[in-house]
Formats: structure tokens, C-alpha cells, sequence
């Protein structure tokens, strides 16, 4: 009714500014909210703020002193799982504040990046989306928790929850904002992660035994739901890594025990039901497959149903860079090099796909030319060991994107993030070892900007088509 009522005021003339109510659950983030409230204050215009029953810090306080003189309402509340939290939050933003129109749901550790334009948000539309860059520093997601301010929203799931919005035919269903929002976890921050005993940080493994504490409880409740079983099947190959670290290890019952069990939900979240329901969250379908090649790859080597879940996670979002780029590797680790040219080669003529979960922008920029730069010099090896004597466009762009890959692998303030400093330089002794060495070296002359290659002038409209993008 509501809602209603505002269209109606706005279609006969009345002028209404949105008013955004700030919606957020906490436990023991009195460093984050002292960091970031501040930030949020001159964009929002009210607060509402639930906090778990067990937090032991001034987080209360934090909240009070950051909006000293707007509308705000804290009060506590038992932990059960993160979607009833925010229920609950939305539950009490329409008791004490039923006159916003319009509510964001955001978490402690996120740093809005100015400028924020309020005047972008309108009454027209249900929902908002803005993007997000994750907390590990090379993927990004698109978020809808900013939405028009009605009774009876809602979030299901205990983990990773779901923003559940009725439909209204008479609105438009969501608007995309140019706001941008960082997740930032600093070290020494008092926050739940920092505070949460044994946790130490977002990525630990006994985060992550959290995470499956309450996805177990979720499955218990729904033993088919695609969302649950894609986040039990990525969390349990997530506990895996942040257990072991980077590098060979041996393969003990408990590793089997949790490659086995990300391995079967996975299995399960790409059943053939799934699959064909359109309904259902089409990014995790991608990424159940992106996760479950990678296991057959890395946990569980098996070539052949690496390369099926590849292929078809390939064929599922063909300009999307990531499972082009592990197949690349998966082909050219087993000496398959004209394989893996024929999907690199496919990937690098696309810009970077952006998508609302989980967009990996580190791949694009760094992994991707790197592969693409050492399946060339596998592929130039196997084929003419002179090449490099005619200063051939294809090997050339190989540097080239060697040269991009040296740049963009390696953060200024986090190192290399996915790739290896080790990989890296060993690509660049490969392509110096192909260099006559009576001859001036051409990849000098690259370096110097003496040299270069003639697009228009290449026979291979592919070679052309790649040059061009990057």
C-alpha cells in the first residue's frame, strides 16, 4: 500500500527525494564501524543495526557516535544464521522507520568509494545493483541490497543468503547504480573475523568449518536446494586449500575425506534438474563447473573429466575467461599444445566479461595472457625452434603478453595473488632461449619500443583480431 501510494504522489506532480535507511547486522566490529560508518553517513539518512548477543566490544557505542544526529535503532539479537539476522533487521527497519523509502544491506567491513551519487536511485525500480570488490583482492560481484523500502522483505539460507523481493508488475525490476563498495579487512582491525576465536581472518580454515556448520543445517532443511549444494561443494574444496597452502601434499584419508565431499555436491548441484531450471542461479551453475573441472585437475587428477567440465563450463559462457584459461593449462601441462592454442587463442579475443557473481578480473588481466603467452611458446617450440629469427607477429605477441602478464600478475601492495612469480620468469628465460644469438635480440627491441607489429599488415585475421584487443 505503501508503495503504492508514493507512485501515485510522484505521477501527480509531488517532487520526493529517496531517504536510504542503512540496514547492517554486527558482532564485535567496533574497528570496522568506527572505520567505515563515517563513511557511509552522507548517504544514508538513518540506521538500523542489529547486533549478535555475544559481542564483549563498543560496537553499541561505534554506531551511536558515528550518526550522532540521525534517526538510528540498535538493539541485540541471538545468532541462528545470517539470513534470519537480516529478516530480523528488516522486520524492525519497517517498526521504527516505515517512512524511508529505501533500505541498503551492508556489512561492516565494506568502504563505499566516492563519489556516491544518491541521485541515482529513483522510485521506478524494486531493486539496485552496485558493484563489490571482494575482500581477496581479485574478483568482484555485482549486489541487489539496495531496494525499495516495503514491508515483508526478506532473506532465506543461514549462510551466503538471499535477498527475496516480491514482485510488482506495475515496478521495474532493478536498476544498475555506478556506486562502488570495497570489502577491506585490515589487520589489527577489531573486527569479528580478527576477534572470532581461531578464525584470524575471512579465509581461514576454521572460518570455513563455520561456513559448513551452517550449510550442513540449511541441507537438513533443503536436501535439493542448488544453492546449498554449490556453496557445500566450493567451501569444502575452499577448507581444502586454506588447510593445506600452495604446492604438493600428500593424500591422507582427511584430504580424500573433503575432496570426496566437495566433489558429491558438486555432482549434485549439476544434476540434470538443476542444470535445465532456468529459475535457478545461473552463475553458480557456471561456477559448479568451473569448480568441479578444477578439482578433477588439481585434487583429484582425472584428464578426462577435467577436460568434459571444462568444455562444457566453456560452452556454458564461451567469452568468460577462467575455464578457458585452466583448460589452456590443463592441455598444456599434458603436451597437448595445439589444443590448448585452439581454446587460448578463442578466449583472448574478448574484453573482460563483466557478470554479477564472482567476476575475475586477476584472470583476465593476469592469468589469461600468461597462459596464452606460454601455450604460444610451447606451441613455436614444437613446431619451427627458429622462429624467433624472423621476428615472427606470433612470437612477438607471445612477449607481449608476457610483458602484460609481469605487469598485472604482480600487485603493488599483495604480490602475486593466483600466479607464481616462478612461472612468470620462467616464461620470460623460455622466450629469451629461442633468441638467435648472433642476432640483436627483438625482444630488447620490444622492451624499447623499436620494434613492433603491423596489425594491418598480418595474413591471419585471428592474429589481427587478438592484437587489436590487447
Amino acid at each position: 500500500m505503501k508503495v503504492s501510494i508514493l507512485l501515485l504522489l510522484i505521477r501527480l506532480g509531488w517532487s520526493l527525494e529517496p531517504t536510504i535507511l542503512l540496514a547492517m547486522i554486527a558482532r564485535n566490529e567496533e574497528g570496522n564501524f568506527r572505520a567505515n560508518l563515517p563513511k557511509w553517513f552522507p548517504i544514508v539518512d538513518g540506521i538500523v543495526c542489529g547486533i549478535d548477543d555475544r559481542t564483549n566490544d563498543l560496537t553499541h557505542r561505534a554506531v551511536v557516535e558515528s550518526f550522532p544526529d540521525k534517526p538510528r535503532w540498535v538493539y541485540y539479537y541471538q545468532f541462528t544464521g545470517f539470513g534470519p539476522a537480516r529478516t530480523r533487521v528488516f522486520e524492525e527497519a519497517w517498526r521504527k522507520f516505515s517512512n524511508f523509502t529505501h533500505v541498503l544491506v551492508a556489512d561492516p567491513d565494506w568502504e563505499p568509494e566516492m563519489p556516491i551519487h544518491k541521485s541515482e536511485v529513483d522510485f521506478d525500480h524494486l531493486a539496485f545493483q552496485f558493484k563489490i570488490f571482494d575482500r581477496n583482492a581479485h574478483t568482484s560481484r555485482m549486489s541487489e541490497w539496495l531496494v525499495l523500502h516495503r514491508e515483508g522483505l526478506s532473506f532465506t539460507h543461514r549462510l551466503h543468503e538471499q535477498l527475496h523481493v516480491q514482485s510488482d508488475p506495475a515496478m521495474k525490476v532493478s536498476k544498475e547504480l555506478s556506486w562502488t563498495v570495497r570489502e577491506v579487512e585490515r589487520p589489527g582491525r577489531n573486527s569479528w573475523h580478527q576477534s572470532q576465536v581461531d578464525h584470524g581472518h575471512s579465509q581461514s580454515f576454521n572460518r570455513y568449518l563455520f561456513d559448513l556448520d551452517l550449510l550442513a543445517k540449511d541441507l537438513a532443511d533443503e536436501p535439493d536446494d542448488p544453492h546449498v549444494l554449490y556453496y557445500l561443494g566450493a567451501t569444502n574444496f575452499a577448507a581444502l586449500e586454506a588447510l593445506l597452502g600452495r604446492g604438493e601434499h600428500a593424500i591422507t584419508p582427511e584430504v580424500t575425506n573433503w575432496i570426496n565431499e566437495g566433489i558429491k555436491y558438486l555432482e549434485l548441484r549439476l544434476a540434470d534438474h538443476h542444470v535445465a531450471n532456468t529459475s535457478v542461479h545461473q552463475e553458480q551453475t557456471w561456477a559448479s563447473m568451473r569448480w568441479l573441472a578444477y578439482a578433477y585437475q588439481n585434487f583429484r587428477p582425472d584428464f578426462e573429466k577435467s577436460e568434459y567440465w571444462y568444455l562444457r563450463c566453456v560452452a556454458f559462457d564461451p567469452p568468460r575467461a577462467d575455464c578457458p584459461v585452466f583448460l589452456s593449462r590443463l592441455y598444456r601441462q599434458n603436451g597437448r599444445a595445439e589444443k590448448a592454442w585452439g581454446i587460448i587463442s578463442e578466449a583472448i579475443k574478448f574484453p573482460l566479461q563483466e557478470r554479477s557473481f564472482s567476476s575475475n578480473f586477476y584472470i583476465y588481466h593476469c592469468s589469461l595472457p600468461l597462459e596464452a603467452s606460454l601455450t604460444i611458446i610451447e606451441l613455436l617450440k614444437s613446431q619451427q625452434p627458429t622462429v624467433a629469427a624472423s621476428r615472427s607477429p606470433i612470437y612477438l605477441f607471445g612477449w607481449a603478453l608476457l610483458r602484460t602478464a609481469q605487469r598485472q600478475c604482480n600487485s603493488a601492495s599483495l604480490g602475486y595473488l593466483q600466479e607464481s612469480e616462478e612461472e612468470v620468469a620462467a616464461g620470460e628465460a623460455a622466450y629469451r632461449a629461442m633468441t638467435p644469438k648472433d642476432q640483436p635480440s627483438p625482444l630488447d627491441l620490444w622492451d624499447k619500443d623499436e620494434l613492433c607489429i603491423d596489425v594491418e599488415a598480418s595474413a591471419d585475421p585471428d592474429l589481427a583480431s587478438m592484437l587489436l584487443n590487447w
